[in-house]
């Protein structure tokens, strides 16, 4: 597995504008029409490294971490701080069959609600409820966001779920620029991130 359970650095994650996207194809028929069609069915996120200005120590610091990843190679944990958090989200339901859940994130919207599967929990901010009773989970897949109860939710009983999460990512390519200012501090320049669907 190309991933290490690392953050970047706060002080380097704080930078991040994000952008989410799709993939879309757009087609325009003889009458003038347009037909569009989805390439993907789930929103992939860059995030640009913009305005970074570091200390000598802080770019040594990020510089070890980007070489220790490799460039693009192996992918790492970010903290996109406009989106990291799920408060008390209904997750599943119960069958009387299933153990196992995946943590999820609902973007709700009155027509088309989006489902985002979570997969890099903060396993220490995680707490689940039955019933409005606070339950301990026998295992938490800390690389998937896989919750593993031990017995089978019972039918119609609603798991209830509060957590903060990272985004999987890696970087976009295996350079990137830097520069030095006059007040002895190091810019980053075009430095991007992209998410690693899993």
């Amino acid at each position: 597995m190309n991933f290490h359970n690392v953050n970047l650095p706060k002080y380097i994650e704080i930078f991040a504008v994000g952008v989410s996207e799709f993939t879309t194809s757009c087609a325009t028929s003889m009458s003038g029409r347009e037909v569009r069609s989805s390439d993907s069915q789930i929103a992939r996120r860059r995030y640009l490294l913009k305005g970074c200005r570091l200390s000598q120590l802080q770019f040594d610091a990020f510089n070890s971490f980007f070489i220790a990843r490799a460039g693009k190679r192996f992918s790492f944990r970010l903290k996109d701080y406009f989106d990291f958090k799920v408060d008390k989200q209904i997750i599943a339901t119960g069958d009387d069959i299933e153990t196992k859940f995946q943590l999820k994130k609902l973007y709700q919207d009155d027509f088309a609600p989006y489902l985002r599967s979570i997969t890099k929990p903060k396993i220490s901010t995680l707490k689940l409820w039955l019933n409005n009773e606070e339950i301990v989970p026998q295992d938490i897949g800390l690389n998937d966001g896989i919750v593993n109860l031990g017995k089978p939710l019972p039918t119609g009983v609603k798991l209830v779920a509060s957590f903060e999460f990272d985004v999987p990512v890696r970087f976009a390519n295996d350079n990137f620029e830097y520069s030095f200012n006059k007040d002895g501090t190091i810019s980053l320049d075009k430095a991007e991130l992209i998410e690693v669907l899993e």
